[in-house]
């Protein structure tokens, strides 16, 4: 345990022996994924203000996925696309050296103490440059390269290529939102089909009424009979 701790701290301090270290010792493989768990359940414990749950246990075997994806991934550009002079590498060496990279993840736990979800953020931000920068030197050191820039490369390459399948993933495992338009198209025209009809009804109705007081109205009036003679009431007044 004390080894381990060690370790992540000069993974942390982007000792670049250290990833040497690892590169070279197979045995490291469960002290690597021992960091990317940590690394995980620190940042959902630091997101969530310290409740754990059992989002936190799918969210450490999701990255768990993804750290075994990217770390295949760079082996693939790294040794097929990227080679260097001295590249030799194979995908375990990968495993572990990326793994150790996660190092700096495990101080986002610190976002449970933090006042404001502001500052969390702040947080997670700086430890996301952090370890993009130890991602850089392992995988630096896990190829052999003697460029920087090369190992860079290298990683912008990988997080393109795992944006693209992600999101290729959630297309087929998601395709609703693509047909939804296409029924808000058809809800929208018919709610205007049902407003026609009812305008319709409506300026139907009103005829129908009109056309009945029409026929109910009175005929012009006569005047009043008078029971003398039947004269006209108002003869009689003038007479």
């Amino acid at each position: 345990m004390a080894d381990l701790v060690t370790r992540m701290l000069r993974a942390a301090r982007l000792d670049a022996a250290l990833y040497e270290e690892v590169e070279a010792d197979p045995s490291a493989l469960w002290q690597a994924t021992s960091v990317v768990v940590l690394s995980s359940l620190a940042a959902g414990i630091g997101d969530r203000g310290g409740s754990v749950s059992e989002g936190l246990v799918l969210a450490a075997l999701a990255t768990l996925l993804g750290w075994y994806i990217w770390a295949y991934l760079t082996y693939l550009i790294g040794t097929r696309l990227l080679p260097g002079a001295r590249t030799e590498a194979d995908w375990g060496q990968l495993l572990r050296t990326i793994g150790f990279a996660s190092a700096p993840g495990v101080f986002r736990v610190v976002g449970v103490v933090l006042p404001e979800p502001p500052w969390t953020s702040l947080l997670f931000l700086v430890v996301a440059v952090w370890m993009l920068v130890a991602m850089v030197i392992a995988v630096r050191q896990a190829l052999d390269y003697e460029s920087t820039g090369r190992a860079l490369g290298v990683c912008v390459i990988g997080w393109v290529v795992q944006l693209i399948i992600a999101g290729v993933l959630l297309g087929l495992l998601n395709p609703a939102p693509l047909a939804a338009p296409k029924a808000s198209q058809a809800h929208v025209t018919e709610s205007l089909k049902e407003g026609v009809y009812a305008k319709e009804s409506s300026s139907a109705e009103r005829e129908t009424v009109g056309a009945g007081r029409a026929s109910r109205s009175p005929g012009p009036a006569r005047p009043a009979l008078s029971t003398a003679g039947g004269k006209p009431a108002s003869d009689l007044s003038h007479g």
